[in-house]
């Protein structure tokens, strides 16, 4: 019987800050979550959960991990596995590399794919944890479980932002019939470190490409799609504010602010599309993409970076305008044609002179 395998993968974002000296959390943040009691009804939609965990061993709220240190550096903490069900369960745990996905999403390695930053250092690897069922008496509290992991800065890393997962895998089979599915559910909470030292912060704008779009009436404007990438070449983590500007000779100048991009980690890619209407069908147009990149989430947070640009020139033909044109000049020529006199026609002088020769 052939397996079919179906991969989920969800990942928590970062909000909170624990730094390489394991300074204490805040009170808001080893709150830990409300415990579900015997008369309310728990989420049955839900299976497993995963997060930063107290050393005592409960979720404390941190949404993710950040670290900051140097190389060299060691850094001890702990994440949670949750268990949701009435029975225990058994799930795979490992640590790998995360990225920023072309459409701007944070995601992690496949589980085939061997981790070679952040998520080696991580430690973490490969291995079967048994979660206890939650408990029903005297109230409901899921099953719980804490997994300590140390994360180890190689003395050789360079400066920048890494990011990595700690993702918890829990395999279910289900079978309507032939095939039987294998359903690969992945829940992860991610990981983010600096290590200080000289930051480079550098993007660009590539991969540009626009097309005019003409209208289905010739006498309505069209517009110019345009697809580029914002590009992250330095080492710590880029957002910018984006829009582009469309200049033509009749129309002039009209500019479009975009959403902003990011957060890109560094060495990766955003590809952005967009299109800017009400363009008229000059015969070229300009298209140009202004970014202006900033460090982290916060662009009032520093420091100061140059705009970035990015321009190509747009054949800007109305298909439809050219259509109705050769119509009409087909059939004014034809008009014109049927109109003349029998004498005048270049056949009839044609056959004169042959009788006068």
């Amino acid at each position: 019987m052939n397996n079919g395998v179906r991969r989920v993968l969800a990942t928590a974002g970062v909000l909170c800050v624990a730094t390489l000296t394991c300074a204490p959390l805040s009170q808001a943040a080893q709150a830990a979550p409300p415990v579900v009691t015997a008369n309310s009804s728990p989420d049955t939609t839900r299976t497993v959960g995963i997060g930063p965990s107290t050393k005592d061993g409960r979720l404390d709220g941190r949404p993710g991990f950040i670290f900051v240190g140097r190389p060299g550096s060691i850094v001890r903490d702990q994440v949670g596995l949750v268990n949701y069900t009435d029975k225990p369960v058994s799930v795979s745990l490992y640590s790998t590399d995360g990225f920023t996905s072309a459409t701007g999403a944070f995601d992690v390695l496949p589980g085939a794919d061997k981790p070679k930053e952040l998520g080696k250092w991580i430690g973490l690897k490969p291995q079967v944890i048994k979660i206890p069922a939650r408990t029903t008496s005297p109230i409901v509290e899921p099953g719980f479980i804490k997994v300590p992991f140390v994360v180890r800065v190689p003395s050789s890393a360079k400066p920048g932002d890494f990011a990595a997962g700690i993702v918890m895998s829990l395999r279910t089979k289900k079978s309507s019939g032939a095939p039987t599915v294998v359903v690969d559910r992945r829940v992860g909470t991610r990981v983010s470190l600096r290590i200080l030292g000289a930051v480079n912060p550098s993007a660009a704008l590539t991969q540009l490409s626009a097309s005019y779009q003409s209208s289905v009436n010739p006498l309505e404007p069209g517009s110019v799609r345009i697809s580029y990438a914002f590009a992250n070449d330095g080492n710590v983590t880029l957002s910018a504010r984006q829009r582009v500007s469309i200049d033509g000779l009749v129309g002039g100048a009209k500019t479009v602010k975009l959403e902003n991009v990011g957060p890109v980690l560094p060495g990766d890619k955003v590809v952005i599309e967009t299109s800017v209407p009400g363009i008229w069908p000059e015969g070229r147009v300009t298209a140009e993409v202004i970014a202006d990149p900033f460090v982290g989430t916060d662009p009032d947070a520093g420091p100061d970076l140059p705009e970035i640009t990015a321009r190509t020139a747009v054949p800007a033909v109305s298909v439809v305008g050219l259509i109705a044109l050769i119509v009409i000049v087909v059939g004014t020529t034809l008009v014109i044609r049927r109109g003349r006199k029998p004498s005048d026609s270049p056949d009839d002088t044609a056959d004169l002179l042959v009788m006068v020769a």
